[in-house]
């Protein structure tokens, strides 16, 4: 997850100095809320997602008090899609569309840890905020362990300005500024990423069952002399790394029962806010 934020920090940078100073080319901007013929076409897909969605709590078990909460989202959807995804933000940038783990590919160290990422899959780019794209990798990314104030602030503002500078520019907004975006964005985080992992849901009616996934094999971790423990192999980062790819086959497999439980819980924070 952190290396993937560093990635997505890289890739907003570099397309928000290039837009800065060059017109972005008009086939880049999402025609859905710029060409008013579009509207209720964009407004039924916006719905027939949400609904796939409500079918993923269903499947969980939820009360039908709470999935006809769920789907009345669908009253405010346009609007939020429309702002969140506006390039009037303070990172108004070429987004990646689907930053999820299935569109990125990791550089591993000798070690059999992460070093480096780039997204790949750049099909459903378009030009808006980067914040979006923020929303979604987090949110799709298995489990967040880090606090999100890291992530914000230390992973992906910080690598954005250290783009900025190495080009000799400078952020013209805070880390306190981008935040205040992030949290304004959240209720649209909780909902386009629903729809993007309820693909992964099989909607039979019943729990489906967790795809197995084989652990990936790791390169041996080298030994290490201890003066206390001896001469012994290191267990605990390359059991790490091993549960980490294993999650990142799962995604590009078809986990679907994972992926109704995660919709579950994003669907509770989004009722609450």
């Amino acid at each position: 997850l952190k290396v993937g934020i560093k990635a997505l920090a890289r890739m907003h940078a570099v397309s928000f100095l290039y837009f800065a100073k060059n017109s972005h080319p008009a086939p880049l901007s999402n025609t859905w809320f710029t060409d008013p013929d579009q509207r209720s076409e964009a407004k039924a897909i916006l719905e027939q997602q949400l609904e796939k969605v409500a079918q993923a709590l269903v499947q969980e078990g939820k009360s039908t008090d709470e999935v006809n909460r769920v789907k009345s989202f669908k009253n405010i959807m346009f609007n939020l899609y429309q702002d969140a995804e506006s390039t009037n933000s303070l990172l108004p940038v070429l987004c990646h569309g689907l930053p999820t783990l299935s569109n990125i590919q990791f550089k591993y160290g000798a070690d059999g840890l992460p070093m480096d990422a780039r997204f790949i899959n750049l099909s459903s780019c378009l030009y808006g905020s980067g914040l979006a794209d923020l929303h979604i990798f987090i949110n799709t990314s298995g489990e967040n362990v880090a606090r999100e104030d890291f992530l914000l602030r230390f992973l992906y503002y910080e690598t954005f300005a250290s783009i900025l500078r190495s080009y000799g520019e400078k952020v013209a907004f805070s880390y306190d500024d981008l935040k205040a975006e992030f949290v304004k964005k959240r209720l649209y985080g909780y909902i386009r990423s629903s729809i993007i992992l309820s693909q992964k849901v099989k909607t039979s009616g019943i729990k489906t069952t967790s795809q197995t996934v084989p652990t990936p094999q790791m390169s041996s971790p080298r030994p290490v002399e201890s003066k206390i423990l001896g001469k012994f192999l290191p267990q605990a980062k390359t059991t790490a790394v091993a549960k980490f790819s294993a999650k990142i086959e799962t995604d590009r497999g078809n986990d679907g029962y994972n992926a109704a439980t995660k919709i579950c819980e994003m669907m509770q924070k989004a009722l609450k806010i």
